[in-house]
């Protein structure tokens, strides 16, 4: 099950009140949680299976803690199989305010306390930040904690207490396959935390 918005969106991810516990495994954000009624994650294998079925636009709408909207809107949306640890693939920025947050993502693998995929050496991001994403050096999780501060939901340099990530269907960009990006070296596995 999906939930749909009135413009034809597919929500990939509501938060909005804290109700919801995001700091979860890697099966979690594999299969998807929370209630479509309330806040929720639709799930990376969902993700995955739409996206390489049709060309999807990306749109990401945050409010910080004074309620100010900003948006940004990205083409050729894809996200990778779970053998390539449900990589991210996005396109330009087409719209939207401030800083192309995303951009710099292209291609990293997603994060979970259990499976860390990010380029921090030292430990792991999503442990940092009590969440999980596509996160590269920890500079921001929009799935951390539901709180007002640091170490908090953020989207780029905002803290933010509302997203809404959704996708839909983008007529105007033909499916381009899935960018073979040159894969990350392997290091060797950090040490568990215990």
């Amino acid at each position: 099950f999906a939930y749909c918005d009135p413009e034809g969106y597919t929500v990939i991810e509501r938060r909005f009140d804290g109700s919801v516990d995001f700091y979860r495994p890697w099966e979690d954000y594999s299969g998807g949680f929370g209630y479509l009624s309330g806040e929720f994650w639709l799930g990376l294998q969902n993700v995955h299976l739409i996206t390489n079925s049709q060309p999807q636009e990306l749109r990401v709408e945050v409010f910080d803690w004074n309620n100010i909207l900003y948006t940004q809107v990205y083409e050729d949306f894809q996200v990778g199989s779970r053998d390539d640890n449900y990589a991210l693939y996005i396109g330009n920025m087409t719209d939207g305010d401030g800083d192309n947050v995303l951009g710099p993502l292209n291609g990293q693998g997603f994060t979970t306390y259990d499976n860390d995929n990010d380029d921090w050496y030292v430990n792991n991001c999503a442990i940092q930040h009590q969440g999980a994403f596509w996160l590269q050096n920890c500079g921001f999780d929009p799935n951390g904690r539901w709180c007002e501060g640091e170490r908090c939901m953020s989207w780029g340099e905002i803290n933010i207490h509302r997203i809404v990530m959704k996708m839909r269907h983008s007529v105007s960009n033909p499916r381009k396959p899935l960018p073979n990006l040159p894969r990350k070296p392997t290091t060797p596995r950090k040490p568990k935390i215990s």
